[in-house]
């Protein structure tokens, strides 16, 4: 099987993984709908730049390229640190936002020890 094509269903598999469109990863990324479907399906390759920027996103660029998942003691996370991202991912912006709000307050409280 052609590796651009197989990398290119694996960044399918992490984008559907957090939830987007063709279409709404496309726009996320700045690429248009035809470019993102081309790195999907067909054998144009995805640049490191695009690739840097959808880990930024979430997605699993390790995995995109090699089809090994990065598990979370090989991101030196903690099995609820791993969980609490994967959550975390999954948000839309506001929740996002507001879950940072929270975790802010929480970190300024006097811990109960």
């Amino acid at each position: 099987m052609n590796i651009n094509l197989t990398m290119g269903m694996r960044l399918q598999e992490e984008r559907k993984r957090l939830g987007y469109s063709q279409e709404g990863f496309s726009l996320l990324m700045g690429v248009s709908r035809r470019t993102q479907v081309s790195y999907e399906t067909r054998d144009k390759n995805a640049g490191l730049l695009y690739l840097s920027k959808a880990q930024a996103k979430g997605l699993d660029i390790y995995y995109i390229i090699s089809g090994n998942a990065i598990t979370a003691e090989q991101q030196l996370l903690s099995e609820t640190e791993a969980n609490l991202l994967k959550i975390y991912r999954n948000l839309d912006r506001q929740e996002k936002e507001s879950l940072m709000i929270i975790a802010q307050s929480l970190a300024k409280a006097p811990s109960k020890k």
